[in-house]
């Protein structure tokens, strides 16, 4: 999950924006039900994507990318060379607008979980 904040100086408040990820190693790439796990974040945020660790270009089965289209999922191929990991996009995710409340619910779940100086940095931006 990332959580990004952005102010600016003439408009007020804070826009929030968060992105969940759920990632897969090669064994588990070929399984339809990645699609409904990352689909199923979409409740609680504004992008949702599904990362794949794939080492070559053609071993994306092509009804997870139908179905990642049709929940609006991004879909990210993740290679990892040596202790880096590359990442290509080879599908943008599509933007949601999720419930005020659910919204707050996870960021209450993740920032409950964080340390302290954490929590305050968040807090202090958003109300910038």
């Amino acid at each position: 999950m990332s959580v990004s904040v952005w102010n600016t100086e003439l408009l007020p408040g804070a826009s929030v924006e968060v992105a969940t990820y759920e990632l897969k190693k090669a064994d588990d790439t070929d399984k339809i039900a990645n699609v409904y796990e990352a689909a199923a974040h979409g409740r609680w945020a504004h992008r949702s994507s599904l990362v794949l660790e794939l080492p070559e270009e053609d071993d994306l089965d092509e009804r997870l990318l139908k179905e990642a289209a049709r929940f609006g999922l991004g879909v990210y191929r993740m290679r990892l060379d040596g202790d880096k990991a590359q990442v290509a996009e080879i599908r943008e995710p599509d933007r949601r607008e999720p419930e005020t409340a659910d919204l707050d619910e996870l960021l209450r779940y993740f920032f409950d979980r964080l340390r302290r100086r954490d929590q305050i940095a968040y807090k202090a931006a958003v109300r910038a």
